[in-house]
């Protein structure tokens, strides 16, 4: 199932921890436990919202709070729980987001 598909089911109300961990290890295609630009940039391809190089960087940059250049399960949950309440805009990271 490809990423946007889990996404869309998602509602968005209060995201469980089950469901924020399923949906990461979609666009975690390598299975290592981050998120890399190019799993990124990947998912967005699919969910057609085309971003280059650029801008998949700069989306991992916003989300990477340890700065190691890959989105961790934790940074992940973090940015999908703020999704939930409603305190993320559309641009921040909209491919991520349901």
């Amino acid at each position: 199932m490809a990423a946007s598909s889990v996404s869309s089911n998602l509602s968005d109300e209060q995201l469980s921890d089950e469901k924020i961990e399923q949906l990461s290890r979609k666009f975690d295609t390598s299975d290592d436990g981050y998120i890399e630009s190019g799993e990124l940039k990947m998912a967005l391809q699919e969910s057609e919202n085309n971003h280059g190089d650029a801008e998949t960087y700069d989306m991992i940059k916003k989300i990477d709070k340890d700065q190691d250049g890959l989105v961790s399960l934790e940074e992940f949950q973090y940015v999908m729980e703020l999704r939930s309440e409603s305190f993320i805009g559309g641009d921040y990271c909209p491919s991520f987001v349901p």
